[in-house]
């Protein structure tokens, strides 16, 4: 068995991106148009935008779909493969990022998802940026945590959201089976002193991490930051035409589901929330105080 001080040494290390954001603003998120151009000008808000009472903070898009959130300033999504989980030793692992360190098979703060099939060996692992038009460059910030089991697969239809992690330090993590094996056999002590517990995640901001904690070349754990901070965090899966699951989203309910998304029937969820605002804007659904649209889901 490696030592703390063995592991750490064989630690790879790849920070893939740290876009600092001080604040979103509550405002109507907007999305592209299909030649990938900024949409913002076609964008259509509604309302005078002042947050007075009874004056809906709702955005739509050029085409008069309501954005299922105000949350988000994003001009536009990016997506980009991160790292590749392997699953031909277990599913992966979702679990709040503070929990890695000490990360074991059985862990109560463990979700698994099981994606291995006959032709799955390896997961990709994607992040969706959801990207912020500020000075003097732009800034990314993770807006979607998205496993991909089959590549060549389009996704017809989204699930409705289950959870994905709660975290009081406001990241998510994701592991393979061999770690959690690996880690869980190990003290508190060589835990403690492991490459995982001994990285500086917990102090990034807005980024995300990949690391190969035995040193094999392999990733074996993905940290992320979900950019609003604690709480609880849904996910859903994607499935092909034929039901197949080829992919999941760990969704930050940041920006708006069907630009970040356009593939795929959306979840139960965001079309029920898309439906409820469209019954607001045309004033058939109260508008609270601050133009919030009152919600059934």
């Amino acid at each position: 068995m490696r030592t703390g001080i063995e592991r750490r040494r064989r630690l790879r290390r790849r920070r893939l991106a740290i876009a600092a954001t001080a604040a979103l603003a509550v405002v109507a998120g907007c999305g592209s148009d299909d030649d990938g151009q900024d949409a913002d000008d076609a964008r259509i808000d509604a309302g005078t935008g002042t947050g007075s009472p009874g004056d809906p903070l709702i955005g739509v898009d050029a085409d008069g779909r309501p954005y299922d959130t105000s949350f988000g300033d994003f001009t536009r999504f990016e997506r980009a493969q991160v790292a590749t989980l392997d699953v031909e030793d277990g599913p992966v692992g979702v679990s709040p990022g503070e929990s890695l360190p000490s990360l074991g098979t059985d862990d109560s703060d463990l979700v698994t998802i099981d994606l291995e099939r006959d032709d799955v060996a390896d997961v990709g692992v994607d992040v969706v940026w959801g990207v912020v038009p500020t000075s003097p460059t732009e800034q990314r910030v993770p807006a979607a945590i998205v496993l991909v089991a089959d590549r060549t697969a389009t996704v017809a239809a989204w699930d409705p959201f289950e959870f994905g992690y709660g975290t009081d330090g406001g990241i998510g993590g994701l592991s393979t089976a061999d770690y959690r094996q690996r880690n869980g056999e190990l003290s508190f002590d060589e835990q403690s002193a492991g490459p995982v517990a001994a990285d500086d995640f917990l102090l990034i901001e807005n980024g995300i991490e990949v690391l190969d904690d035995d040193g094999d070349g392999g990733d074996d754990v993905v940290v992320f930051t979900n950019g609003f901070g604690d709480g609880g965090w849904p996910m859903a899966f994607g499935r092909d035409a034929d039901e197949r699951i080829v992919a999941v989203a760990i969704w930050h309910l940041q920006g708006n589901w069907h630009d970040a998304f356009p593939d795929g029937t959306p979840p139960r969820d965001i079309v029920e929330r898309e439906a409820e605002l469209a019954e607001c804007l045309a004033g058939e659904r109260e508008i609270l105080e601050w133009g919030l649209c009152v919600s059934d889901v």
